[in-house]
């Protein structure tokens, strides 16, 4: 009877170690407890000045990435995060932000369109100008960034929602039949 306890305590140890291993964050424990998550960006967009010196976590899209004898300053369209930390890939965005790297980041990797997460200390505003008006831009000094990988789709295998159960049987071979 003992070892049937051992093995169901092992197994039990084992599983609750991998499931705690699938959720660890993209950003440090250390700098996640030190991050004010209730700051809306809202509000911190309306007055930076209000949080400087707060570390708050931010996600979005990148829009531009440049290189400049202060670090790296990457242009981000703001979207909430979910519960992985990870940009939403919806239109919702309450305005941008910059975020200011100390060393280089390579704008082929940083490159426009591709989803980052930012944490740092609020360090206040920076006015630049957008299209034909002056915005004025929440910045932040970025202590970690996490840049997720590209999502692509592989349009030769277009698997239906849910799997293939209740299609019809063409809908299994769209391009190049059953005979392939």
């Amino acid at each position: 009877m003992q070892k049937g306890r051992g093995f169901l305590t092992a197994v039990t140890v084992v599983c609750i170690a991998l499931g705690g291993w699938g959720c660890a964050s993209v950003i440090s424990r250390d700098l996640l407890r030190q991050a004010d998550q209730t700051v809306r960006f809202e509000d911190l967009r309306a007055e930076p000045e209000r949080y400087e010196g707060k570390i708050v976590l931010l996600g979005g899209m990148i829009v531009s990435t440049k290189n400049q004898a202060t670090g790296t300053l990457l242009e981000i369209v703001q979207k909430p995060l979910d519960f992985e930390k990870r940009p939403s890939g919806g239109d919702t965005t309450y305005g941008r932000f910059l975020a200011l790297h100390d060393g280089y980041l390579d704008p082929a990797i940083y490159a426009e369109g591709r989803d980052v997460t930012v944490a740092g200390p609020v360090i206040g505003r920076r006015e630049r100008p957008l299209g034909e008006i002056t915005y004025s831009y929440p910045l932040l000094r970025a202590q970690e960034i996490h840049l997720w990988p590209v999502v692509t789709e592989d349009p030769l295998y277009p698997y239906p929602p849910g799997g293939w159960w209740g299609y019809p049987p063409w809908w299994r071979y769209p391009y190049w039949g059953p005979w392939y």
